[in-house]
């Protein structure tokens, strides 16, 4: 008799956790998602030496051309296995104007969960530079600060200069307010009243600014709920290629192995479970298999403790 195999792959339910909105989440715009078909494989890690040699590159008629020496490393990444799951009890399929709602439902909140984890991921990595690291003399939510002349001199310390930058949420609550960025907006108290991330995107030249909203809840049940932001009192820097390849030159990545029938990097597996409840149910299990990765610190900057 063949064995039974535990539950099956549901495309729709796969559909779910792959568009899930991410606005929430902002980590990968630091460590794009790179596909890969194997869970462990090399990737390249590039040092400043890379970039902006002075190479003479002039050749005579019969000559061979000089050769661009990179100094480039690899390292190996290995994907680790993640899955969370719900159950979804037969009285609520029963009850459920359309049945696809409650496992719907619970797919989002497992994918929700799946994704806070990998972003706690993310901020830690992106927070543990031991070279271009710095913290204001003058928090910015005190008088005199100067958080313009911070932020940009350390965009004018990294050796390429950044093009995204990720703020924690109460960073942002003060200095959308700040009089230094309203005085440079030309508003003032008597103008603008309130900086936009537009006009912070265009101040210090960046492609794109995000907001690290996300909370995490530091302790477990049945214990009182303690929650705090992700991304904290911190600002990250960084230079971002968006381009899928191992080899590209960019401050972080997240590989993720393809699992899915159709190449996805998530998939959602759904199974009939009758012990539990009246009526059994059916458990929603999301899984994925990642690793966040460091490609090159040189190209990232950390502003921590912005904030008293």
């Amino acid at each position: 008799m063949a064995e039974k195999k535990l539950g099956h792959i549901n495309e729709r339910l796969s559909d779910v956790a792959i568009q899930f909105p991410q606005d929430t989440f902002v980590g990968n715009n630091l460590f794009p998602e790179v596909p890969v078909n194997k869970g462990a494989d090399e990737y390249t890690i590039f040092t400043k030496d890379n970039l902006f040699q002075v190479v003479d590159d002039t050749i005579s008629k019969r000559g061979q051309a000089r050769d661009v020496m990179h100094s480039s490393t690899t390292d190996e990444f290995v994907v680790k296995n993640r899955a969370l799951r719900d159950f979804v009890a037969q009285e609520d399929i029963d009850n459920a104007d359309d049945p696809l709602d409650p496992k719907i439902d619970s797919t989002e909140t497992v994918t929700a969960a799946i994704l806070l984890q990998r972003e706690i991921r993310q901020q830690a990595l992106a927070a543990s530079l031991t070279v271009n690291t710095t913290t204001p003399g003058t928090k910015w939510n005190a008088a005199n600060s100067t958080p313009i002349k911070d932020i940009e001199a350390a965009i004018n310390a990294m050796f390429i200069r950044a093009n995204t930058m990720i703020l924690g949420r109460q960073v942002w609550d003060v200095l959308k307010f700040h009089p230094d960025l309203l005085a440079a907006f030309g508003g003032g108290y008597t103008g603008t009243k309130m900086a936009s991330l537009d006009m912070l995107k265009g101040l210090f030249e960046l492609d794109a600014v995000y907001v690290g909203g996300a909370r995490k809840n530091t302790k477990k049940k049945p214990n009182t709920p303690s929650l705090s932001r992700v991304w904290g009192d911190g600002v990250h820097l960084a230079f971002v290629d968006n381009r899928k390849g191992r080899d590209v030159q960019t401050f972080g990545k997240t590989f993720a192995q393809k699992i899915g029938p159709r190449g996805q990097t998530f998939q959602t597996r759904t199974w009939r479970d009758e012990s539990r409840g009246v009526g059994g149910g059916e458990f929603v299990q999301v899984e994925h298999r990642s690793v966040e990765k460091l490609v090159s610190e040189d190209f990232g900057y950390y502003i921590s403790d912005t904030l008293t």
